[in-house]
């Protein structure tokens, strides 16, 4: 167990690392080019996440019975 959280907080450091030395680069493009691949970078990852959700809440059981129950598809 000790092992375990001492693995997550290694990989929580490096991903607030790797953020730090990416972020600005993509907050603040230099170029258009840059600003381009940034654009494309974002847009795939919004795709992804948006996927990904999709799936959970389309072909999932519990992802199912949220939506049946907020919109009352029961009834």
């Amino acid at each position: 167990m000790e092992k375990a959280n001492a693995i997550r907080k290694t990989a929580n450091h490096d991903i607030l690392v790797l953020a730090a030395v990416v972020m600005p680069s993509l907050i603040f493009p230099r170029t258009f080019r840059g600003f381009v691949i940034v654009a494309l970078c974002y847009l795939a990852f919004c795709t992804f996440i948006y996927a990904v959700y999709f799936v959970f809440l389309k072909y999932t059981k519990m992802g199912l019975s949220r939506v049946e129950k907020y919109y009352r598809l029961d009834e």
